[in-house]
């Protein structure tokens, strides 16, 4: 019986290593989160990819696209249908426009041009998820072995906001940006100890920031830090002085390959200018100095603050407004009526009062990776750990902050969490404790919804469901396209309603959530909510041809004191200057401007 048994598990062993390597191979992770992605979107209720061109970003992403593509100019990024009196020039960089429009390009001659453009939706988003949770899952491997990256990889595939910015559909710049940030702050962490790492961080932190300016509020800060941790010890090597080079050039040559010669000199504060690259290279170049001369470390120190000071001094002159931020010149007037009502720039918190099934688990999720970040600094006192600590705290901060920025927090959290339980697992004495954890944490995911329960007031889920299907069918695509039916014109609409019908129609719309059309954004808002003929005089100088709304109110939608236009067409008032048509839209109702 003995030798049976032992030949039973000599033939078992083969087995049970080749389990073992497979789950130790990143891309068995990779595929794992992938597939959970996949499914989750499958299975979520509301319109399909067919029906839905996703958010307001997606609907004009794929407007910018189909416009690149039908031989607009590659160095103008105007959008002459979204925006009046003046059209919006979108701020948004070709990076991500070039590699959208190549793939539809390559699959138009075996698929046609719809499903090519729909099977690119679907895949662009998936490609760069695959490509972060494998550079995520290497890096995770490297500090904590395989044991690491399989818990950190388990933890993003149940965290719903380190998941949805890489959904099908999801073809806007946030997902690309997380990837740049987050692979290259981890590649930026592993430089302070392997220096050649560091010309790669640079190189996704400088692609990070051509693409958007969402991160540079966690980027540019710990850039600074690798910087003066190798001033200051400049024994951990050359990794941030190759990492500032890096961003530097990385961002020179997009700003180079996507901007005309003659807007060159135009300097902006929400995106990709001569300004920032400026500063980045006097920052760079002093540092590298620094490092070539092997000066003592005030001389150090001192030669690199003269670098930053300058670079700071022309960025600021070039353009004063950018001191205040990437809104610097953005038209104050836009906060009260609109910007500040906008969901991304809401704290987590006010998140979570208002969809505590995505925010609660995430919140959960940010709590522990801060505590085991702060832990694994506490058993390894060295520049790497101290720079991935700051990086956590700072993250949690920020996406604490605005909600934008909670899936570059929830990413980077959930590395601490896999690197410490892995550590405290390989120790006999410390195991109980590392599976005890991670269980209460699965734990407090899987019953968030009953925590949230016994915390924050009942919803009627019957009334939410009612009102999000409202809004979902006006947005739906086949639902919108039903306007082609009218005479092509101009049509006044509420902002989010205005992406979708210039993605989907013929026709101009007045306005759409962007912030480089203040005149658009606040014209429209003046004829939603002031009185009738307030309202008349604004769409006569505009030369509004139809106006549209959806009889429910999107939540960046503010009303104004007292019943203007928008709520007088809805409770069917006569309007003497407006006659209602009717193209078959639901949940939207449409008036043609009559004089």
């Amino acid at each position: 019986m003995a030798l049976a048994d032992f030949n039973i598990a000599e033939r078992k062993a083969p087995l049970v290593g080749l389990a073992l390597r497979i789950l130790a191979n990143p891309l068995t992770w990779v595929a794992f989160a992938t597939g959970v992605l996949v499914a989750a979107s499958a299975v979520l209720t509301g319109p399909g990819l067919t029906q839905s061109l996703g958010d307001t970003d997606d609907a004009v992403r794929l407007l910018t696209v189909r416009e690149l593509l039908g031989g607009a100019s590659f160095f103008d990024t105007t959008l002459a249908r979204i925006g009046a009196p003046d059209p919006l020039v979108s701020h948004w960089s070709r990076l991500i426009d070039s590699p959208l429009a190549v793939l539809i390009v390559l699959q138009r001659p075996f698929v046609g041009a719809d499903a090519a453009e729909l099977s690119t939706r679907a895949i662009w988003p998936l490609m760069l998820f695959v490509g972060l949770t494998y550079l995520v899952a290497r890096e995770v491997k490297r500090q904590g072995g395989a044991w690491a990256m399989g818990i950190a990889l388990s933890l993003v595939a149940i965290t719903p906001i380190a998941m949805v910015q890489f959904r099908p559909g999801r073809i806007d710049h946030h997902n690309a940006q997380i990837l740049c940030a987050v692979a290259g702050l981890l590649l930026l962490r592993r430089a302070i100890e392997e220096p050649r790492a560091g010309w790669a961080a640079g190189l996704f932190l400088g692609l990070g920031l051509a693409v958007g300016y969402e991160g540079i509020a966690l980027v540019v800060p710990m850039l600074i830090l690798a910087a003066a941790l190798y001033l200051f010890t400049p024994s951990i090597g050359r990794g941030p002085v190759h990492a500032m080079i890096a961003a530097t050039v990385t961002m020179l040559a997009a700003l180079m390959l996507t901007t005309a010669p003659q807007r060159l000199t135009l300097y902006a504060c929400d995106a990709l200018s001569l300004n920032l690259v400026v500063l980045a290279g006097a920052g760079a170049m002093a540092l590298w100095a620094a490092s070539v001369l092997r000066l003592p470390l005030i001389p150090r120190v001192a030669l690199a603050g003269a670098g930053a000071s300058i670079g700071f001094g022309l960025y600021a002159t070039l353009e004063p407004a950018c001191l205040a931020g990437p809104f610097g010149q953005v038209d104050a007037a836009l906060g009260p009526i609109w910007l500040d009502h906008v969901l991304e720039t809401q704290s987590l918190f006010r998140f979570i009062a208002d969809h505590p099934d995505a925010g609660v688990p995430t919140l959960i999720v940010l709590i522990a990776g801060l505590a085991a970040q702060l832990a694994l600094l506490h058993l390894e006192r060295s520049p790497a750990m101290l720079f991935a600590t700051t990086a956590t705290v700072l993250a949690v901060l920020l996406g604490s902050w605005q909600i934008k920025l909670t899936p570059y927090a929830a990413w980077l959290c959930v590395v601490p969490i896999g690197v410490l339980t892995a550590r405290l697992r390989a120790d006999p004495r410390t195991m109980p404790l590392a599976l005890r954890g991670l269980m209460v944490l699965l734990l407090l995911i899987a019953f968030s919804d009953t925590l949230t329960g016994l915390v924050l007031p009942a919803k009627d889920p019957e009334a939410e469901t009612a009102a999000a299907t409202l809004h979902d069918t006006c947005y739906r695509t086949g639902n919108v396209a039903k306007l082609t039916e009218l005479p092509t014109g101009l049509v006044a609409s509420g902002t989010d309603l205005g992406p979708y019908v210039a993605a989907l129609t013929p026709h101009r719309v007045v306005a759409a959530p962007y912030h480089r059309i203040p005149k658009g954004i606040l014209a429209a808002h003046t004829i939603f909510t002031a009185d009738p003929e307030t309202a008349h005089a604004t769409v006569r100088s505009l030369g509004v041809t139809y106006i549209a709304t959806c009889t429910t109110k999107a939540k960046t939608e503010t009303k104004a004191p007292g019943k203007g236009l928008r709520d007088r067409l809805l409770a069917s008032e006569t309007v003497p200057w407006l006659a209602e048509v009717t193209p078959g839209v639901e949940h939207m109702r449409v008036w043609r401007v009559l004089n």
